[in-house]
């Protein structure tokens, strides 16, 4: 039986099987929750002393990092092949957001 699944994968006009539909949803809502913390990240580096603002995103950051600490999370990184660690996904979270500020301000300069 292992030999029918080994040979049938590597037949190119196979179709590819469906991704088990919990996956793509798990997968589709860590991502936007990642989208979201990465913009509110760059919002807040770009706020600079406007208290008033930084506040504001101060309680959007807040909510995103009590998500990626939830159960929920939990629950919807386990269901992805590579579960990911959320120390480590905040972590280069906030790397792209540097990164994306950084290369923001390098266009403005040319």
């Amino acid at each position: 039986m292992d030999d029918y699944y080994a040979i049938s994968a590597s037949v190119p006009w196979r179709k590819k099987p469906e991704p088990d539909p919990y996956t793509s949803l798990a997968a589709s809502i860590i991502k936007l929750a990642v989208e979201d913390y990465i913009k509110v990240l760059k919002a807040q580096i770009k706020a600079g002393g406007n208290e008033r603002k930084a506040e504001m995103l101060a309680g959007e950051r807040a909510v995103l990092e009590r998500f990626f600490n939830s159960e929920h999370y939990a629950l919807y990184s386990a269901l992805l092949e590579n579960e990911i660690d959320k120390d480590v996904l905040m972590q280069q979270c906030m790397m792209r957001a540097r990164e994306q500020v950084e290369m923001e301000k390098t266009k403005k300069k040319k």
